[in-house]
């Protein structure tokens, strides 16, 4: 069996004993689809004791309904899948190409578009917001840079200010005018604060800077994001609004648990999202290994083609206060450092991963944050001990 073989049946073997999922392989991109210990014996039995005999005890009584995963290097997709349920009450399968709200992973991709722009020279990371967003009173010293690395100063809990809802062309605006409002919790850069608010000025921001003079600044980040990131990356199935999403056929349902019974949720998500470039981006494992990928190969996409520098790349991933950077967390566990971020929304649970000096980058999504909030967390633990 090959190494990479092996870290794939151990990865998903640990995967699954930790969500406790009861139902079967629903798809596999792979060209060798996942088996069992039955199918490898002893091979599977070797890779997978130390690293899931820990993970089993983090299985709730009930389960995780319903999970996607993928596993890639910088050559594309090593295996994904799809396990439980979609829609339970429908008896819909998860799969590979489930859409699961992706939350705050989202970010990231925000921060890869800002970079595409730099690249460019369309705008700078130091460029002061209050260059941008001319028609309002930011403070001068707030910068792009400020604004992804959520050191900006914009208290954490200054979005719950914003209203529920607004006309898609007052979006972006509101968000604007709600910065020029707030007193800063510090100097730029002095502090950290992490802010949906700051994360999405940052994407309306860049979209200012992209299309200048546009009315509609919400419906200027969905094109810009469309045409930077979706369409160059061949993530043809993700969308941003909800009313593409629940069209699609493909979105799946969430959940939480009462005692071991998952009680499907209402869904909050809406269509002229203030938070946008934060966090309302639904997709699948498939797509979201396209994004991974591509970091992976230094930035160019499957066909080969440079989306971003090396250099924007590295700036991305560069810690910041906190140890965040541009739309990353940054870990280090055994020696081995690693770039994750975690995504909740809408009853959802996700989370990105990537360990660069390993060439290894691995996507989970899940429909229940209430019952994967363990298997989450422990992720990034699985991933580096299987590669260390």
């Amino acid at each position: 069996m090959s190494s990479r073989k092996a870290l794939c049946l151990g990865l998903l073997m640990c995967v699954l004993a930790a969500a406790g999922c009861q139902g079967d392989v629903a798809s596999s991109t792979a060209s060798n689809p996942p088996v069992g210990p039955s199918a490898e014996g002893s091979s599977v039995e070797e890779t997978t004791t130390d690293l899931g005999a820990s993970l089993v005890d983090l299985a709730r009584g009930g389960s995780v309904p319903g999970l996607a995963y993928a596993i890639v290097d910088n050559n594309g997709i090593i295996d994904s899948a799809g396990y439980g349920f979609a829609d339970i009450e429908n008896d819909v399968e998860a799969t590979a190409d489930t859409l699961f709200h992706v939350g705050s992973t989202h970010k990231a991709m925000t921060a890869l578009l800002v970079a595409t722009l730099v690249d460019e020279g369309v705008l700078d990371w130091d460029t002061p917001v209050a260059e941008l967003a001319t028609d309002f009173d930011i403070d001068p010293a707030i910068t792009v840079r400020h604004l992804l690395t959520m050191t900006s100063g914009l208290p954490a809990d200054a979005e719950d200010l914003l209203p529920e809802r607004v006309d898609q062309s007052d979006v972006a605006d509101t968000v604007f005018a709600l910065i020029e409002e707030t007193v800063l919790a510090g100097p730029p850069g002095s502090t950290f604060e992490y802010s949906n608010l700051s994360a999405s000025a940052a994407g309306y921001a860049a979209s200012l800077a992209a299309i200048p003079g546009a009315a509609n600044g919400h419906q200027r980040y969905l094109d810009l994001f469309a045409s930077r990131v979706l369409e160059p990356l061949g993530m043809q199935d993700s969308v941003l609004l909800a009313s593409d999403a629940r069209a699609s056929g493909q979105l799946a349902a969430s959940y939480e648990l009462d005692g071991d019974q998952a009680i499907r949720l209402e869904s909050e998500d809406i269509d002229n999202d203030l938070l946008a470039p934060s966090g309302s981006l639904k997709s699948s494992a498939n797509d979201m290994a396209l994004f991974l990928q591509m970091l992976l190969a230094d930035g160019a996409n499957q066909d080969g083609r440079q989306l971003v520098s090396t250099e924007s790349i590295d700036a991305m991933w560069e810690p910041g206060l906190e140890g965040y950077a541009m739309g990353w967390e940054t870990g280090d566990l055994r020696g081995i450092s690693y770039l994750f971020h975690e995504g909740s929304f809408d009853g959802f649970l996700s989370i990105i991963m990537i360990v660069p000096d390993k060439d290894i980058a691995m996507v989970l999504l899940t429909n229940s944050e209430d019952a994967a909030g363990e298997l989450i967390a422990a992720l990034p633990r699985i991933v580096i001990e299987s590669v260390a």
